[in-house]
């Protein structure tokens, strides 16, 4: 194989990223070999926990820190997130060598002047995998209160530990300790630990959980290490191969993953995981990234080989594998998309799938009228990288004369056509053509603009406009008092005479302005930091008090963005009003536990122009 160019011996490596390996544990041990047998090295990079974690055993100068200083390590998530990758670097640091293989490695290392013994779990599933009710086997007993005693003996450890171990497995752990064992009160430390998101604890354990991490981070290296590895430049380097000719669907899709208007898309999607709270571990984005770029329509396993790439010579051919189709999953079978989150995600998304009039008439119509023809040219039939449904004018032709009875293709189409253009326009283009519309109307999600440049976005320092911030305390108003509120300048907290969670809940708790009478802010949203992946909505509701918050998620934002537009909550979604009638509920406890009592029963109704009031009850 290594007669190969390096270009072709790539993209059969390459290969092993995508969803052709059926069972997902398994995708280590098939990069391991293709490694081997192409004589490439696999995508790596930095991992982002990867100097805390060489920083519990080193100083910033590199030396070592005292033994007394040492921790042991647990390092959990989902399976994917790395642990395994940051295990392997730890060893490299301490032992300046390889990773032996092997589940469980022990090895002495002199450490101030003494011998000390660093025992590695590179992967506790193949340590131990538990079948049914069985009881924990010795061994595994004996490992776990040895390393129960490592982090509460309060002499200098003699051994230190670092695991790797999926989120699940601690239940089951947990579950099978027999009463008596010492290991009981590791298993309270580490599930307070998990509960309370923290990494440090006040014994000997630092506790790292790699799900919490956000998604765009992870992307943010992921996407860097893809698109610049020089096995590109060897691909690109041979256009008379036709494997990576001018009709190769990689090659397209090489350029336009690499493109600004495809990167900034691609950001803002798995930023919006972080904000639905769905984590993508890293294993998962390598494969998206890897299908885009490989995927291929009726290609075995959805997925081309050489020999399909060198098949296609057509533009029907290069769009059957383009990337804005493979990134939603189109090569792969229903059955394969829903083994992986990112594309469980996409499809709740529904990209493409919702109509905007202004984008629509411009696809079927703005070739034939004149009004509409500079916006068509800029964004629809400007195709950069090459990947326009071939037989969409066709198609559209046959519609717009009625000669077509089918209607089923025309749409898929036009959403497939969406789409494209959701990926691929620069955005003054997209300001230009939609002046009054976002191209994310295209998403079930039509305000997550807003939310990815006003809440998401960290990094920005400028503070939410108040404009956002009234809308939700206008959609908030309308579902917790089940009234038509028109009221968009304080936040009213009300309950039923029985219930708090009843549909109309007129009984007058608290009301809590934007701004006090003192230029103070009483509700605010906190974006997103080291500690929290999502923008919180934060209520001063008494001075003195612990405020109230909670986390603005995408959906709950979106949900309450259209109330304030008019769509009433059992209209929209009987599951989002419920979620945030619950959030009311949460609300009213937590005054309660800080002492708040009603001093008098005040009723709430709306005047003619829909503000809210309170009237006492003689």
């Amino acid at each position: 194989m290594s007669d190969q160019p390096l270009g072709q011996r790539w993209i059969q490596f390459l290969r092993g990223y995508t969803p052709t390996t059926r069972n997902d544990s398994m995708v280590t041990e098939k990069i391991g070999n293709l490694v081997s047998r192409y004589q490439v090295a696999p995508i790596s990079f930095e991992h982002p926990l990867q100097k805390l974690l060489v920083a519990l055993f080193f100083d910033e100068d590199g030396g070592r820190k005292p033994r007394g200083a040492l921790k042991n390590v647990i390092l959990t998530g989902m399976a994917g997130d790395g642990k395994t990758a940051l295990c392997y670097a730890l060893w490299k640091k301490l032992f300046d060598s390889e990773p032996p293989k092997g589940k469980w490695v022990k090895q002495d290392l002199n450490w101030d002047g003494s011998s000390l013994t660093i025992s590695f779990i590179f992967d506790f599933s193949a340590f131990f995998t538990p079948r049914d009710n069985e009881p924990l086997p010795p061994e595994v007993l004996a490992f776990l209160e040895d390393f129960s005693s490592s982090v509460f003996d309060g002499d200098v450890p003699k051994t230190i530990y670092v695991i790797a171990i999926n989120d699940g497995q601690f239940a089951e752990l947990w579950r099978r300790l027999p009463e008596s064992s010492p290991a009981n009160q590791l298993a309270g430390l580490i599930t307070d630990l998990h509960a309370t998101n923290r990494q440090d604890s006040e014994y000997r354990l630092s506790f790292f959980n790699l799900s919490l991490i956000s998604t765009r981070e992870l992307f943010a290296r992921v996407y860097e290490s893809f698109v610049s590895r020089t096995e590109w430049d060897d691909c690109l380097a041979h256009p008379e191969l036709k494997e990576f000719g001018s009709f190769s669907p990689l090659i397209r899709n090489l350029h336009a993953l690499r493109s600004l208007p495809y990167k900034r898309r691609l950001h803002d999607l798995v930023s919006l995981c972080d904000g639905c709270k769905r984590h993508i571990p890293i294993r998962e984005l390598l494969m998206w990234m890897a299908n885009g770029l490989l995927g291929l329509k009726n290609a075995p396993h959805g997925v081309a080989r050489l020999n399909e790439l060198r098949s296609c010579l057509t533009m029907e051919d290069a769009h059957r594998g383009a990337l804005h189709r493979n990134l939603l999953g189109e090569n792969l079978t229903q059955n394969q998309r829903d083994r992986f989150a990112i594309f469980r995600f996409l499809q709740g998304l529904k990209l493409g799938n919702e109509t905007i009039n202004d984008l629509d008439e411009l696809i079927i119509f703005g070739e034939h009228l004149d009004q509409l023809r500079d916006a068509y040219q800029s964004l629809v039939k400007q195709d950069a990288f090459q990947q326009r449904d071939p037989s969409l004018e066709h198609r559209l032709k046959s519609y717009i004369q009625g000669s077509t009875e089918d209607y089923t293709e025309v749409l898929d189409a036009l959403s497939s056509e969406r789409r494209r253009i959701f990926f691929s326009s620069e955005e003054e283009s997209l300001k230009k053509a939609l002046p009054s519309r976002s191209i994310w109307a295209t998403t079930v999600f039509h305000g997550a603009e807003d939310y990815l440049k006003h809440l998401l976005d960290g990094e920005v320092q400028d503070p939410v406009p108040t404009v956002l911030i009234r809308k939700l305390i206008l959609g908030l108003n309308r579902v917790w008092t089940g009234l038509l509120a028109e009221d968009d300048e304080r936040l009213f907290l009300a309950k039923g005479l029985n219930l708090s969670s009843a549909a109309i809940s007129d009984i007058f708790v608290v009301g809590v302005p934007i701004t006090d009478d003192f230029g103070e802010t009483r509700i605010s949203i906190v974006k997103p930091g080291p500690t929290i992946l999502v923008p919180q909505l934060q209520v001063i509701w008494r001075s003195g008090q612990e405020p109230f918050l909670f986390d603005l998620t995408l959906e709950r934002f979106e949900f309450l963005m259209r109330v304030a537009d008019g769509v009433m909550p059992n209209a929209f979604s009987k599951e989002c009003w419920e979620d945030i009638i619950t959030l009311k509920t949460k609300f009213l406890r937590h005054m309660q536990r800080a002492g708040f009592k009603l001093a008098g029963i005040r009723t709430i109704e709306t005047d003619s122009t829909g503000k809210l009031k309170s009237i006492a009850i003689v």
